[in-house]
């Protein structure tokens, strides 16, 4: 099969690296795979096929004609069997250039949040029911947000539940243990990722424990607010901002605490790749989170919004002691390697897009 994979940009973000790990996974079962980046960016994604950058403007992503004909004139020359776009604007992209230049391939579109947060107005739900509709097929990463989109979706498509799923093994863990306690949170600055949320619960947690570090992984459009914020609160010292790492567990000491404070997710990679690094996870039951992550089973799930709740997970998640906090990870450890791999997920991609180009 030959399979075009279109990513927004090269980044260090879940997205562009499941959709890289997947490639990479179809590339080894034999498969003719492409990787297309949209907009500019200086991150190496790390697969062994050919990558082609577009470099196109964002701004100019509603009227780029040339960036839309440079795409058609990709398509000609690989000609493959389906495109896949991982991402909005990789599917305006994606159908425009279907429309204007009569493609004939197959599309389907990788859906990784909630819809419904985005389209909140008549103008946005018009624009991509048009999407949708000329759209041949859907993927979403957990059930929840498979429901989220169907609403929005003619009864006839194509739509299955495919969960994202990581390399194994996927990092070289370089850090020990910490002296102090380390609350990592690895994610985009953006709104929906509730940086100022993360700082009020850290903001309690520090009263009890003043040794204590949080360590914010990741770059995005809010990160200068967030660092305002925290010089504004004198926490300089206590909160380091470490950029996006391409391996961040890597670097996260054996004893940390992951939080996924989000108030949107569909199902992210870190909590997945967290599990696999034996790293406890504290994360609000939001989007798909609540169908990987059993409360005190793999790790601590929180009502959504619930600060104080969140904040006595911490302390909970914290105080384990050593037999708790085996089992726990043995189970966290264990849902990844039965469920959640790069290899096991790849093949149900491959059932799907064999149903669909067959």
């Amino acid at each position: 099969m030959r399979i075009i994979q279109l990513v927004q940009k090269p980044q260090a973000r879940g997205a562009e690296i499941f959709t890289t790990w997947l490639c990479e996974e179809l590339k080894d079962l034999g498969h003719q795979v492409l990787l297309v980046s949209l907009f500019e960016g200086n991150f190496e994604l790390p697969f062994s096929g050919k990558l082609i950058r577009l470099n196109r403007k964002k701004e100019n992503r509603f009227c780029d004609y040339t960036g839309w004909k440079k795409f058609n004139e990709i398509v000609q020359d690989f000609k493959p069997d389906l495109v896949q776009a991982n991402g909005g604007d990789t599917l305006k992209f994606a159908v425009f250039s279907r429309k204007l230049f009569l493609g004939s391939y197959r599309l389907v579109f990788n859906n990784g949040g909630l819809v419904s947060t985005y389209l909140t107005s008549l103008g946005h739900r018009v624009f991509n029911r048009f999407l949708f509709r000329n759209t041949d097929a859907f993927v979403s990463v957990s059930n929840y947000t498979k429901q989220d989109l169907d609403q929005f979706l003619e009864a006839n498509k194509k739509h299955k539940m495919i969960p994202i799923g990581i390399q194994i093994p996927f990092f070289d863990h370089l850090a020990s243990m910490s002296p102090f306690p380390v609350i990592v949170q690895i994610s985009g600055f953006t709104h929906e990722k509730n940086h100022q949320g993360t700082l009020r619960i850290f903001r309690c947690f520090q009263e009890k424990h003043p040794t204590s570090q949080l360590w914010f992984i990741g770059d995005g459009p809010e990160k200068a607010t967030i660092e305002a914020e925290v010089e504004k609160l004198g926490f300089n010292s206590q909160i380091k901002f470490l950029g996006s790492l391409s391996q961040p567990f890597n670097w996260i000491p054996d004893n940390a605490i992951l939080i996924l404070p989000s108030i949107s997710e569909g199902l992210p990679a870190v909590l997945l790749e967290a599990f696999f690094a034996r790293i406890p996870v504290v994360a609000y039951g939001i989007g798909g989170i609540p169908e990987v992550l059993v409360d005190r089973k793999n790790g601590f799930l929180v009502n959504p919004k619930d600060e104080d709740q969140f904040y006595e997970s911490l302390e909970q998640c914290l105080h384990m002691d050593e037999v708790t906090k085996k089992s726990l990870l043995d189970r966290a450890q264990k849902t990844v390697e039965e469920n959640y791999t790069i290899a096991q997920v790849a093949k149900k991609y491959l059932d799907f897009y064999s149903e669909l180009c067959g």
